[in-house]
């Protein structure tokens, strides 16, 4: 449906006329808003304005002013409106949201609209409206006036014209067919002429005083040649109505040209234009290399003290890139951020099937964290086979705040709007010695569901910190390490389940060791479930099977609900080896389970061994060391042996070990538990620990020292570095026990 209504704007009492302008206002009733979320537009009930622009006369710009009311639910923040000409096909260049997450209403103003530009006659002018949210009023998820509206006898528009000059100035210019060195420029005309002027130059220049002037130019379009490289151009075109008569310049147009190959060393300098070996900011270089290419190695250094840089950089493949025609960006403590709220277009900092480049020392930031009106931040993405890339000594950004899926600090996904759709997005990436702050998601390693996996990458040495739900998660990674991070909640305050690091799909050959998981919750207090390691559908290759070892898991205080320090649902072909497991929320308030390792699903085999598990969390809940869920015949192998098995917890019901295969019931002690075959060298001892509330978590129990059984084959050293001996102590940490 579409309101229309007709002014007919001369000399009569509906309009004012003096000077130069009209004044008119919308009174046909109030104009419904249509619904798309996300909104794009146009709405299909648009009210219409037709103004009589006085013969002789063109319109020159507009002034609008309207008000729109939200109600029943509606929020002034999910408003969106705009002017639009069908005279003209042209209208504003976005639509304007409104501000405030509650009914209301809000007022727009806006100046010096160019549009309707030149009209003349009778001109059509509509007022775009609509909603995101609301499809449950009369109109449904369509038009109508329940949620928001533009309210009636609001919309004023204030028209300006001015006689049609004799020779009137050119229009609507453009640049096409843009070369490194030429461009063709285009404009629209009113007149009759058949030459014009062209004058161009940098941004900014002034035509009357300024600029290269081409004179007498008789073909429109017009080659103009001679530019440079990756260079912002500004052009004017004037009429030559003949004897002598010239119009007013007409414009500015504006393009860049795109760059010719590039290497070597360059800077990224805001103080300096993008010229020889400078790039203004960060798009320009990104410009530079998605039109351009390498012809060699380039080196980009960021100029100490010259940031931040506010913008949104998108590299895709680079033509000439390779091992040997690498790109290295030295950030040198520099920032790049960006708040976006266009959902296909998250990141700050996107590299679409880009290789062999290597960003050190840069901080990146996705600076958005409201969900209404929307903002999205991921700080940066990796996708379609972004590979052989490094980062080093960075840092990547993302809310601390929000709990929603829009934010994210470092993701490898495919998708334009999710962080961990299954897909081959990267493999041989490199990422050490960096940290991750906030996101729903720290860091997403995002591989396949199905063959060929993700491969070769090394994430190593990173802090991973503060993230809503998910620290390190990973999806099909072949052949990878995932080496010394540390995972941790230490200052978040919104507070929800913790996955410390998330495990799925094929993880043949991939090694997980020297991890530290912990402090999930100092901040706050949560009665979500907490999970050290989460491990759903995995599989290996027997051979070069999943190897978990030598990792440190504690920290539940904080963590009031169901606590797991591995839990594995379907995982097969893993080897978990030498970690340190302690649930140690003694002060826990509730009454859930709580589970050292936790396995389910079918399985070929599970290898547990050397491991220390301590549970000392004291909730009034079932706790259990070990817990075994399904069958002998779906976990045909299963070898748990060497391990400390400790039930140091003193509320609730406490067993060593439950294992569905031998038909139960629980297995309360040790020695129950060894008379399935399981743990017959394993031991149920306090291992001291040094001092967990420092992070200390080498054992000083002489009865736990050197009870492992040789592993050095796939773990010849411990947490530390230190070598392992063919009768190893077992967890992350060798000792020696004090005398």
């Amino acid at each position: 449906m579409k309101k229309l209504f007709t002014l007919l704007v001369a000399m009569i009492a509906a309009s004012c006329l003096w000077g130069q302008s009209l004044i008119v206002t919308y009174t046909a009733g109030d104009i419904p808003t249509d619904y798309q979320s996300p909104w794009v537009g146009p709405s299909t009930c648009p009210g219409e304005i037709v103004v009589t622009v006085p013969a002789g006369n063109w319109i020159t710009g507009i002034d609008v002013a309207y008000n729109m009311t939200a109600q029943n639910g509606a929020y002034m923040s999910e408003q969106r409106s705009r002017l639009y000409s069908p005279t003209t096909l042209s209208g504003e260049p976005m639509y304007y949201p409104g501000v405030g997450g509650s009914i209301g209403t809000y007022s727009y103003n806006r100046t010096g609209l160019t549009f309707a530009n030149m009209a003349t006659g009778n001109v059509v002018i509509q007022m775009d409206a609509g909603r995101t949210w609301g499809t449950s009023g009369p109109g449904g998820a369509g038009c109508d006036t329940h949620y928001n509206r533009v309210d009636n006898n609001t919309w004023t528009m204030t028209i300006y014209y001015a006689p049609i000059p004799a020779c009137p100035a050119p229009f609507a210019l453009s640049a096409s067919n843009i070369t490194i060195n030429s461009a063709d420029l285009g404009w629209a005309t009113a007149g009759t002429e058949t030459m014009w002027n062209i004058k161009y130059g940098a941004p900014g220049f002034n035509p009357l005083t300024e600029g290269t002037l081409i004179a007498n130019v008789t073909t429109n379009p017009y080659t103009l040649s001679g530019l440079n490289p990756l260079t912002n151009y500004e052009f004017y075109v004037q009429a030559n109505c003949g004897g002598g008569d010239l119009s007013d310049w007409g414009g500015p147009g504006a393009f860049q040209t795109p760059s010719s190959t590039i290497s070597g060393v360059y800077t990224i300098n805001s103080a300096l234009p993008t010229a020889g070996n400078n790039f203004n900011n960060f798009s320009d270089l990104a410009t530079a290399l998605n039109t351009g290419g390498l012809d060699g190695p380039l080196t980009v250094n960021v100029v100490a003290g010259s940031g931040p840089y506010n913008e949104q950089v998108i590299l895709g493949e680079i033509a000439g890139s390779s091992a040997v025609n690498t790109i290295t960006i030295n950030g040198n403590g520099e920032t790049l951020q960006f708040l976006s709220t266009n959902t296909n277009e998250r990141a700050t900092l996107k590299m679409s099937g880009t290789d062999y480049t290597t960003i050190d020392n840069l901080i990146i930031r996705a600076l958005g964290e409201l969900t209404s009106p929307a903002e999205f931040g991921f700080a940066i993405q990796l996708m379609n086979g972004a590979d052989y890339n490094t980062f080093t000594n960075c840092q990547f950004i993302a809310s601390t705040s929000s709990t929603s899926l829009n934010f994210s600090a470092f993701v490898t996904s495919n998708s334009a709007t999710s962080a961990t759709t299954a897909g081959l997005a990267v493999s041989n990436l490199t990422v050490q010695n960096c940290t991750t702050i906030g996101g729903y998601y720290g860091m997403v390693i995002n591989g396949p569901s199905a063959a060929p996996f993700s491969a070769n990458n090394i994430i190593t040495d990173n802090e991973i910190k503060d993230f809503y739900l998910y620290g390190l998660y990973l999806r099909g990674q072949n052949n990878s390490l995932f080496e010394n991070n540390e995972v941790s909640r230490s200052t978040r305050t919104v507070l929800s389940t913790f996955y410390g690091i998330y495990i799925t799909s094929d993880m043949s050959g991939t090694i997980i060791t020297k991890n530290r998981v912990f402090d999930q919750a100092v901040a706050g207090s949560t009665t979500s479930a907490s999970y050290g390691f989460y491990g759903t559908g995995v599989t290996a290759t027997p051979g070069p099977d999943l190897l978990i070892t030598n990792n440190l898991v504690y920290g539940f205080g904080g963590m009031n609900g169901t606590q797991y320090g591995m839990y594995l649902l379907t995982t097969s072909n893993a080897k978990i080896y030498h970690n340190t497991i302690s649930l140690d929320n003694i002060s826990h308030t509730g009454s859930s389970l709580i589970r050292g390792i936790h396995h389910s699903g079918n399985a070929a085999l599970i290898d547990i061994r050397n491991n220390i598990i301590s549970v000392t969390s004291n909730s009034t809940g079932i706790k259990f060391c070990l817990y075994f869920a399904q069958t002998a015949a779906n976990l045909p192998v299963l070898t748990s042996n060497n391990n400390v098995l400790h039930m140091g917890a003193t509320a609730g019901t406490n067993h060593i070990a439950f294992w569905n295969g031998t038909g139960g019931p629980n297995f309360t002690t040790l020695a129950d538990w060894q008379g399935t075959g399981f743990d017959l060298n394993s031991v149920n001892a306090d291992p001291m620990f040094t001092m967990p509330a420092m992070g200390n978590m080498m054992p000083q129990n002489p009865d736990v020292n050197n009870i492992g059984t040789d592993l050095l084959a796939v773990v010849p050293v411990d947490f530390f570095g230190v070598a392992r001996t063919t009768t190893p102590d077992p967890g992350a940490i060798e000792f020696s026990p004090p005398t």
